[in-house]
């Protein structure tokens, strides 16, 4: 999976400070959280927002660092 790095991307979109500057940028964890949550929800139709958050959690833990690494490029931490 190769992602871009624009503005417009709604993964990495974020809500910006009056001058135009991101309110606080995203850790890789949340760009992860917020393409798999839809998928999740659906797979799960019956769990609320945080038992959803928790699955998220748990397999974000499990993944290997070479998936991780996609969503670094993207994140606070560049």
């Amino acid at each position: 999976m190769k992602l871009t790095k624009t503005h417009t991307d709604p993964l990495i979109s974020q809500a910006l400070n009056t001058d135009g500057t991101p309110k606080r940028p995203m850790n890789a964890f949340m760009i992860f959280a917020r393409k798999r949550r839809p998928e999740v929800a659906a797979e799960n139709p019956a769990l609320r927002t945080g038992e959803i958050s928790k699955l998220l959690s748990k397999e974000w833990k499990s993944i290997d660092p070479v998936r991780h690494s996609v969503y670094f490029p993207f994140s606070a931490h560049e």
